[in-house]
Parts: structure tokens; C-alpha cells; sequence
């Protein structure tokens, strides 16, 4: 005689139905068979991950921000690097005048 355990049957349209199964049991038609702690540590996981990716959205919209600035720092960067070389080039432009 199998022993009976109370599980969630899932059927391959994902509803969720509680049943009473003998323990050699394992699998009906295309049924998934689970255990209600197996349920609990399934929706555990499930929303670990959920928590790991709104964590995840978050950092990734932190960093998207951050590259949003660096670029316009650089661009500013950049932009101050090409005046201070145009003026440099002037005041050459001008001592080797002079020089003449």
C-alpha cells in the first residue's frame, strides 16, 4: 500500500488543482505532479527571482543615468579640450610672427 499525499496537480495549462495521490505516483498523462512544500519552494524561488529583478531594473536604470552623464561630461570634456588647442595653436601662431 502507497501512502497518500495532498498535492497541487498543475495541468499543461498552468491551472493549479489540490488533489489526494497515492506516492508512486509520479506522473498522470501530461499532469505535473507537486507536493505542497514543493509549491511553497517553487513560489519562494519565483519571487526571490521577481525581487532580484526589479534590484536589477533599479541598478540598471542607476547606470543608465551615470553613462548619461559621463557622455555629457566627456562631450564637455572634449569640447574644452579642442579650445584650449585652438588657442594654444593662436599663440604659437603668434610668437612664431613675432619671432619674424
Amino acid at each position: 500500500m502507497h501512502a497518500l499525499f495532498n498535492v497541487f496537480v498543475i495541468d499543461r495549462f498552468g491551472r493549479r488543482n489540490y488533489s489526494n495521490i497515492s506516492s508512486s505516483v509520479l506522473w498522470i498523462k501530461n499532469n505535473i505532479v507537486m507536493s505542497e512544500m514543493d509549491y511553497k519552494a517553487l513560489e519562494l524561488k519565483i519571487n526571490q527571482l521577481i525581487d532580484l529583478c526589479r534590484t536589477l531594473d533599479a541598478q540598471n536604470k542607476t547606470l543608465m543615468q551615470e553613462k548619461s552623464t559621463w557622455k555629457t561630461e566627456r562631450a564637455k570634456i572634449l569640447q574644452q579640450k579642442e579650445e584650449a588647442r585652438s588657442k594654444v595653436e593662436a599663440m604659437i601662431t603668434r610668437l612664431k610672427a613675432m619671432e619674424n
